[in-house]
């Protein structure tokens, strides 16, 4: 069984993931969370979280996970304080409490990850260098969490499985679902696919998601 979500959906997998598993327990559960591992860092230009479209993924939950009292998992729970609980909900923070094993789908040029931190798709020399700053920051997040399941293209998008043509997105010549199939069957065994090239759409497959 495979337990997925895209974007804020795939958010929700972290304090739920866990808790489906053990109500299925002959399922043999795997998750898959696409484009939901969002990063924290400071972004590109800094801006009021007045609205959410000019929050920071981190300035959203912060502001509304005090409002929303979500049921997070109990083991993050204990580690945070009221100030903190939001990162329950936020990948690298949150992925270490999953007992369930996880697969992270994620672009390094992530669309959404982009604009919430002030930019469209990175072209000015600074803006390129703040984005390849963010593929180093987010390759130290898997490497810091030990996930042993990434698929992890440079392409300008956001979300993968809501995409007709996903299955032509590949990386090393194979695609997410060949990775993610191979990792399933073992997923003690690391499987990560994350393109090396660091400019936007610079993997020729990424002309698959327009």
């Amino acid at each position: 069984m495979m337990f997925t979500g895209t974007s804020a959906g795939a958010e929700g997998l972290y304090p739920n993931a866990d808790r489906i598993a053990k109500m299925l327990p002959k399922s043999n559960m795997r998750v898959l969370i696409d484009s939901g591992w969002f990063l924290d860092y400071e972004p590109f230009v800094p801006v009021p979280c007045k609205t959410l479209g000019s929050c920071t993924e981190q300035g959203g939950l912060i502001r509304g996970v005090p409002k929303w009292v979500p049921r997070v998992d109990d083991d993050c729970a204990k580690a945070k304080t009221n100030d903190t609980l939001w990162e329950c909900l936020l990948g690298y923070h949150a992925y270490p409490y999953l007992s369930t094993p996880a697969f992270i789908f994620q672009y390094n040029f992530d669309l959404a990850q982009m604009r919430h931190d002030g930019m469209k798709m990175p072209t000015t020399p600074q803006e390129l260098a703040y984005a390849r700053e963010s593929i180093y920051n987010l390759t130290s997040t898997f490497r810091q969490t030990h996930a042993t399941g990434v698929f992890s293209a440079s392409c300008y998008h956001h979300g993968v499985l809501g995409v007709q043509r996903w299955s032509e997105l590949k990386i090393n010549n194979k695609n997410l679902g060949q990775v993610f199939e191979e990792w399933r069957k073992n997923p003690s065994v690391a499987h990560i696919y994350q393109d090396s090239c660091n400019t936007p759409d610079c993997n020729p497959s990424c002309v698959v998601l327009q």
